[in-house]
Formats: structure tokens, C-alpha cells, sequence
């Protein structure tokens, strides 16, 4: 998956990620982690999620999202 001309792919690392983009609002040890890659004034922000299992990223989504982030989760 290419974001904003970043490749991002399973198996990354939370090191290699953490090169790409920075900590930013995460927490080292959080298994989930987004990134907002876009805001937009009436359709919310667009956030790219990475979920790792045993620092390990196994799934990458994007959704939009209307609230607060935190509580999305």
C-alpha cells in the first residue's frame, strides 16, 4: 500500500514504521497506531491504522473519521 508516496506493507517492523512517519499521538506499546494522512473541513479526517501483532504489522486500513480518534477505536 502506497500513502503519500510512503510504502507501507505487512511485516513491517513498528522500528520501520516509527522511521517512516515518527511516534506521533502513539504509544510504543499500543498494537493499534494511526496516522491522520488527511484533513478535510466537512468530511472529517482521513487516517491510515496499523495494527501490529508481536511488533509485527499485520494489517493496514484507512478510514474516515468524524469524532475524536481515541474514541473510534
Amino acid at each position: 500500500m502506497t500513502v503519500n508516496g510512503k510504502q507501507y506493507h505487512i511485516g513491517m517492523s513498528k522500528q520501520d514504521v516509527l522511521e517512516d512517519n515518527g511516534i506521533g499521538e502513539n504509544s510504543y506499546s499500543a498494537n493499534t497506531w494511526y496516522y491522520i494522512i488527511r484533513k478535510k473541513f466537512l468530511a472529517g479526517k482521513e487516517v491510515l491504522f496499523v495494527e501490529f501483532e508481536e511488533e509485527v504489522a499485520v494489517r493496514f486500513y484507512i478510514r474516515y473519521v468524524y469524532r475524536n480518534i481515541k474514541k473510534s477505536l
